[in-house]
């Protein structure tokens, strides 16, 4: 042949092989040599933001967490989180995230989650915004994930709109992502740590519990719950959200 070159178009979210071998003018043939290749346009999402901080320390102990949707380790190092809103916090990420795993990035110090080792510790700038911010996660200049940012008619505009309690009376409980195969920019996609929190973990600066799940499944990813969901038909029970 004389190409150099093929180009095969492979659906987001599948994993191919790719084989190929060689035959001379004879027309002996080589051995084949086979690659795995994963492809998604958004490995790694945004998974929960601890926006408030935690009851005893509001102003420094707020968290981000990343999870890497692929079975493969990624490397974060051309990967930044920012603030689309007021760009602070601006983070350059670091280090890698394992396969189907958490990326914990703590803000100031590793005792805003006093009990689960940070992944990254990074200046916020002047913190998350208690009315509200728009993420996005980048490679590079391309942005792969994005958070939703509710109308300006709500108090507090993190996802799930209105749910947070106030500003003079935040309720204090991280915003959860539902399913990290759904877009981070549908507002349905994200809700708050169940309440009464019975799926929770992790203590803030001064041991107190957060209402959250650094580094753990997302409460909210949970089918069937502490009684509060209703099922009124067919439903596809996935070992993922099991």
């Amino acid at each position: 042949t004389i190409s150099t070159s093929t180009i095969i178009f492979a659906q987001d979210n599948s994993v191919n092989n790719f084989s190929i071998r060689a035959k001379d003018t004879t027309g002996n043939w080589s051995q084949a040599q086979t690659i795995s290749a994963t492809i998604s346009s958004a490995p790694v999402v945004i998974n929960e933001v601890a926006w408030a901080g935690g009851k005893s320390n509001t102003g420094n102990d707020e968290w981000i967490e990343l999870y890497n949707r692929t079975d493969e380790e990624v490397s974060l190092e051309n990967f930044s989180l920012y603030s689309i809103t007021d760009n602070s916090p601006n983070i350059k990420l670091s280090g890698t995230i394992p396969a189907k795993g958490f990326y914990l990035i703590e803000r100031g110090s590793d005792e805003s989650v006093s009990d689960v080792p940070a992944d990254l510790v990074a200046s916020f700038g002047y913190g998350l915004n208690n009315k509200g911010e728009e993420l996005a996660l980048n490679i590079a200049s391309t942005t792969i994930d994005k958070t939703f940012l509710c109308a300006y008619n709500f108090n507090i505009r993190w996802p799930s709109c209105g749910s947070y309690g106030t500003l003079s009376n935040p309720q204090y409980k991280t915003m959860e992502r539902k399913d990290v195969n759904t877009s981070g920019e549908s507002g349905g996609n994200w809700a708050p740590n169940i309440y009464p929190a019975i799926i929770k973990n992790g203590k803030d600066s001064l041991g107190q519990n957060i209402s959250g799940t650094p580094k753990q499944r997302n409460s909210v990813t949970y089918l069937i719950r502490d009684g509060s969901r209703t099922i009124g038909g067919d439903l596809i029970l996935t070992r993922e959200h099991s």
